[in-house]
């Protein structure tokens, strides 16, 4: 099997994406928060969902870069 060589550049990368997608994750529990004039105690409590709306946008993030990998893939593919 061929072996695969992720970069430092390629790490960092994915780690922006990943704290972007948990900070954005923690602003819809401060919106909830706010909005439902909840405590602010389940800035803590509600960490759990927190990490699975981080997760579940992360995963998001990957369909679309897929997508976009296929559509480039195809773009460059020659034409016979």
């Amino acid at each position: 099997m061929k072996d695969t060589v992720i970069t430092a550049r390629q790490k960092k990368i994915e780690l922006r994406i990943i704290l972007v997608c948990y900070a954005l994750a923690n602003l819809f529990n401060v919106w909830g928060i706010l909005r439902f004039h909840t405590s602010w105690k389940e800035i803590f409590t509600a960490q759990l969902w927190v990490l699975a709306v981080a997760g579940f946008m992360y995963a998001l993030v990957w369909v679309v870069r897929l997508i976009w990998w296929i559509i480039r893939y195809l773009a460059k593919r020659p034409r016979n």
